[in-house]
């Protein structure tokens, strides 16, 4: 297989809607035997469900974490995801070339059941991906059928495959949105079986956010770090192709500066950071 090596070489972000999911899932079935690193983003309407206290002076908190899941799973339970980006890339960074004239390539799946009309979501997330260039209506009239991915996806390699290394930033509800769809099931009741659930279709997990704790430079969201470390952005922020590409390069800028004669990075591997958000 051909690859483009250049950084600063053109990218294609390629869309995939309902019309051309097949084709470009075999694409991606194609890509993965030679390019087993998966940088992960969705888009979802915000958090509809937030933890409340009465208590002005509540006791600290002893477990944060499984209150973070429980807030998790309320919401991804009730909502629906409006975008899935995956970058898959080689350990040198190179990309496909299946983009248009051999472009190296990326993939944004848009999915058709969130409507704007009917669904809850936050305004302030909905806005934000407004003016971002999402446009709901083509969403809702060409998007992708969620069971017809998951039925796709299933069969890809890039799920339930051990060879495959996800990257991600602040992934809970990343991981949490595609386990819903995947298993066409609301996440579980435990903690610890969405942590199991996750281990089964993602065996190899790096989350850039848990990384770079052990970085005394590098800090914040994900455009905070690639301005620390210098990386470019391609695309439009907030739309999830251009995330997953960016994390993706964090990740390998991260690993050429901050990582760099560490033989392994199994020691970060399987940390999912779950959180609050307003």
């Amino acid at each position: 297989m051909s690859m483009v090596t250049k950084e600063d070489d053109p990218i294609e972000i390629r869309n995939v809607w309902n019309e051309n999911l097949e084709h470009e899932m075999s694409l991606i079935s194609q890509a993965i035997n030679y390019f087993p690193y998966v940088a992960m983003d969705t888009e979802f309407p915000g958090t509809v469900c937030k933890k409340v206290t009465l208590d002005p002076n509540p006791p600290p908190r002893r477990d944060e974490y499984s209150t973070c899941y429980v807030s998790l799973k309320t919401n991804v339970n009730m909502l629906n995801m409006i975008q899935l980006g995956l970058t898959l890339s080689d350990d040198q960074g190179n990309l496909p070339n299946y983009g248009t004239n051999n472009k190296q390539c990326v993939w944004q799946f848009n999915f058709k059941e969130f409507n704007l009309r009917t669904d809850m979501y936050a305004p302030d997330s909905i806005d934000l991906l407004c003016r971002s260039g999402i446009d709901f209506d083509t969403n809702n009239r060409f998007g992708v059928e969620s069971r017809r991915f998951a039925d796709l996806f299933m069969g890809s390699g890039v799920v339930l495959n051990e060879e495959i290394q996800w990257v991600t930033f602040h992934c809970g509800y990343d991981f949490g949105y595609l386990l819903k769809l995947l298993t066409g099931k609301n996440l579980p009741e435990e903690q610890s079986e969405f942590l199991s659930l996750v281990k089964m279709f993602f065996p190899r997990v790096y989350d850039i956010k848990h990384m770079i704790g052990f970085c005394n430079d590098l800090f914040g969201g994900l455009s905070s770090v690639a301005l620390s470390l210098g990386v470019e952005r391609v695309g439009v922020s907030h739309q999830a192709g251009s995330d997953s590409l960016l994390t993706a390069r964090v990740f390998r800028k991260m690993k050429e500066s901050h990582f760099v004669g560490r033989r392994s990075l199994d020691k970060y591997c399987g940390v999912l950071r779950i959180r609050f958000l307003r």
